[in-house]
């Protein structure tokens, strides 16, 4: 029995977010989905183990690469309640090392009656904190819909979660004679946050999607839903966290009883149950999706070949299948409704790092009519290596710090620089960022990024720091690179295979920050959901310089933080973002038509200006946002 006074010691599990979320469903599934677990079991590494290490591939100042020291592990502590404010226990709290990669087994603990937990044997470094409770949601979930990353922890942190009782979806299938529909897979497809923001392309429209079968009266419930916009299906094809059944081969039927693209909506607020959301099964068959992939490898720790269907438009999983025996059979997926895909295959290779091999993703178009002879070919994907060089602490001025950090603390990403366009497949086989947490000596690698061309970026673990430059290796001057037609400075163009050595990140210690409110002009008017906070360079020199640039969404209550800031001089901006932009988990100022605009703005007389000085903290900034004097996105 656990004292009920003392949090639950640390323990290892062999999961991550996505992971769990399938094995929670997973009772579900009826007679025959143990048989078919094996099958599945390489898929399962692909889409869950490599999304955990695809935040994070390239793997940190793990004991190994720290050269085999002594121990110097910590420990991450703190807290879980409800919305109340009651706390609440036996919530398991798991702390993955970030960008690792082979995710291995993760820490873990669980909260006492007090709802407090403590993980041990933390070595030092960048984790994500994943806290799971059956029919709780995390309260602040919504940052995965505004273009803002995860939360990571180091060592010594000390978290307060919070979580919310999740939603219900409830009802009933039936076919055209009132008979019910027995043992069909029920799914909740989220298409807009509690806000009424698009979830289309945002890192949660890649996870797991939560999924029922109907009992013998042909009731389904499906709990735990974040608040939000769902639509709701029933039957489909293979999908890899379902249940295997009779109707795989269906095309789905959306509530009432539609198609995708006439699918009534199903709104979900927090704790909500929603009921009577009864689906008349339209027993249609659908389409097959079909074809073959080359170019896999049979290397000692090489998994089978994954090949994953995907809604173009949302990025949730339609099919997932694994080649694992005779790949020359090739791939087959029933049940596909009419709409648009992205097709992809990959292979997982254990014993090389993480490594990836993966065909670029075709788009699909299923019209009424099957569509097969599909060719897939895998090949080697792209890294980037390079080191983070960390300038010395700066004089008295800027004091000593609450807390040290080391390199192995931060963390440099790769980002699609491109723009979206109407038809482009997706940039990441896996995930949409991709990353690496330098060794303690600075050195870091990107791996399994897809042909494009992407913009390095650094996330930094204390405030007064910030990133001075990124610098390619061989890179030309800005003019130089325009004239050859060549990639925007600092943005790395990279081929499948290549690997780009020699990228310089220089980061200083004499940053600072801005803490401040938005408030409405008019008194007691709302702010719009999808404001952003804008600081530009005033400076003309620091115009092209993207490390300059920053914003933030604002809280609910109109609160922003901007850290990790170079001193100078800086104009802020409000603007609304349009909702096709909200999700694109790009900032607007890598955009050069944008960044000019926002510039613009900020040579307005009325663009309210400060100049930071080094290591300065600006606390109680108010911002006021008149719907009439907002620019145009």
């Amino acid at each position: 029995m656990t004292n009920a006074s003392t949090p639950r010691t640390t323990q290892h599990l062999c999961a991550c977010a996505p992971l769990r979320d399938w094995f929670c469903f997973l009772p579900q599934s009826r007679a025959g989905a143990k048989e078919g677990l094996s099958l599945l079991l390489p898929v399962i590494l692909l889409l869950v183990l490599a999304p955990c290490a695809a935040r994070a591939q390239a793997g940190g100042a793990d004991k190994a690469r720290a050269g085999g020291g002594p121990s110097r592990s910590g420990v991450i502590t703190g807290h879980v309640r409800g919305e109340d404010g009651r706390p609440l226990a036996e919530a398991l709290v798991q702390v993955i090392r970030a960008y690792a990669r082979q995710p291995g087994q993760p820490l873990a603990a669980s909260t006492d009656i007090e709802g407090r937990f403590r993980v041990t044997d933390v070595e030092p470094g960048l984790y994500g904190v994943n806290v799971l409770l059956a029919g709780y949601v995390n309260s602040q979930e919504s940052r995965a819909y505004t273009g803002e990353e995860d939360r990571y922890y180091r060592p010594g942190d000390n978290l307060s979660v919070t979580l919310a009782k999740g939603g219900v979806i409830t009802g009933t299938v039936r076919d055209a004679n009132d008979a019910p529909v027995i043992a069909v897979s029920v799914r909740a497809l989220r298409v807009r946050d509690a806000a009424g923001r698009s979830v289309a392309g945002t890192p949660r429209a890649y996870s797991f999607i939560p999924e029922r079968l109907t009992d013998d009266r042909g009731i389904f419930r499906i709990f735990g839903l974040p608040a939000g916009t769902y639509l709701v299906a029933a039957g489909g094809g293979q999908r890899l966290y379902g249940a295997f059944n009779a109707y795989l081969g269906d095309a789905p039927t959306y509530f009432p009883s539609s198609t995708r693209d006439t699918a009534n909506e199903v709104t979900v607020r927090v704790g909500e149950e929603v009921s009577g959301i009864d689906i008349r099964y339209r027993n249609e068959r659908g389409h097959t999706v079909s074809g073959t992939v080359s170019g896999a490898t049979e290397d000692t720790g090489t998994y089978g070949v994954s090949v994953i269907l995907r809604r173009s438009t949302s990025g949730e999983f339609e099919g997932a299948t694994v080649l694992s025996q005779d790949i020359r059979r090739g791939f087959s997926f029933g049940g596909v409704g009419d709409g648009e895909y992205d097709l992809t295959a990959s292979q997982w290779r254990n014993e090389r790092g993480g490594s990836v091999l993966s065909s670029i993703p075709r788009r699909v178009t299923v019209r009424g009519a099957n569509v097969t002879g599909l060719a897939l070919t895998l090949a080697p994907l792209a890294s980037v290596e390079g080191r983070v060089r960390l300038e010395p602490a700066p004089g008295e001025q800027c004091g000593k710090p609450a807390r040290t950090a080391t390199v192995v603390e931060t963390a440099v990403n790769a980002r699609r620089a491109e723009k979206p366009r109407g038809q482009e497949p997706p940039a990441q086989p896996f995930y949409p960022v991709s990353g690496a947490t330098p060794t303690e000596q600075g050195e870091f690698t990107i791996r399994n990024l897809l042909e494009g061309s992407y913009r390095l970026t650094a996330r930094l673990p204390l405030e007064t720091w910030y990133a001075r430059s990124i610098s390619l290796p061989g890179a030309a001057p800005k003019t130089a690179a325009a004239a050859a037609g060549g990639p925007p400075a600092g943005v790395v163009a990279l081929k499948m295979g290549q690997t780009l050595a020699g990228v310089d990140v220089r980061i200083a210690q004499d940053g600072a920050s801005i803490r401040g409110r938005v408030r409405a002009a008019e008194e007691g008017a709302a702010l719009p959901a999808n404001l952003r906070v804008y600081l530009v360079p005033a400076e003309r020199e620091r115009a092209e310089d993207v490390l300059r640039y920053s914003e933030v969404s604002p809280a609910d209550d109109g609160t922003f933080t901007l850290t990790n800031l170079a001193p100078g001089r800086y104009k802020l901006l409000l603007r609304p973002v349009p909702e096709t932009e909200l999700t694109s988990q790009r900032p607007l100022a890598w955009d050069a038509v944008t960044r000019a605009q926002l510039r613009r703005e900020a040579e307005a007389p009325a663009a309210p200006a400060v100049e930071l000085k080094p290591c300065q903290r600006v606390a109680d900034y108010e911002l006021r946002y008149a719907p009439a004097a907002a620019g145009k996105p």
